[in-house]
């Protein structure tokens, strides 16, 4: 007995150094660019190749995505509506326009992110996740943004 919780505990930290060391791996100071990316379906290979041939791309990188809730005063610095560009996230929510937080870009570059689409960036996260994606998501929108958690994904920059 004692043998199956030695084997189980040295499982678990195995499993969970790896995953901090995941973690910690895809947290980049830069972008990575990587072009012989090799994807399994030929429709987002074609997208693919089209983005990359256009005079806008910039790379692609792996990154921690997050989401929050513009509007929130929990979850914002400041007026929870005014993003750190001056422009109102929760009104072009309302008109359905893709926003987000970014620190690694600059203001008004577009991130096409792998399941969501492509985001403008208009505002910072906070300085401890400065090469985080924070997506902006409605007030009214707090299951959403709480189901979409924290995940890693691919990110291709455009200008």
């Amino acid at each position: 007995m004692k043998f199956l919780y030695i084997i189980l505990i040295v499982f678990l930290v195995l499993f969970f150094s790896r995953y901090k060391r995941l973690e910690k791996s895809v947290d980049l100071k830069t972008p990575v660019v990587n072009k012989s990316l090799v994807l399994e379906e030929k429709n987002e290979e074609i997208e693919i190749n089209k983005i990359s041939t256009s005079t806008n791309y910039e790379g692609e990188t792996f990154r921690v995505i997050t989401a929050y809730n513009a509007g929130d005063i929990n979850q914002c610095d400041g007026d929870p509506c005014i993003s750190a560009n001056g422009e109102n996230v929760c009104e072009l929510l309302e008109f359905d326009e893709k926003v987000c937080a970014a620190n690694f870009v600059p203001f008004g570059t577009i991130l096409d992110i792998e399941g969501y689409g492509k985001c403008r960036v208009i505002d910072r996260t906070s300085s401890k996740y400065k090469n985080r994606v924070d997506i902006a998501m409605k007030l009214n929108e707090k299951d959403k943004a709480l189901e979409f958690g924290k995940r890693v994904l691919r990110v291709i920059i455009i200008k």
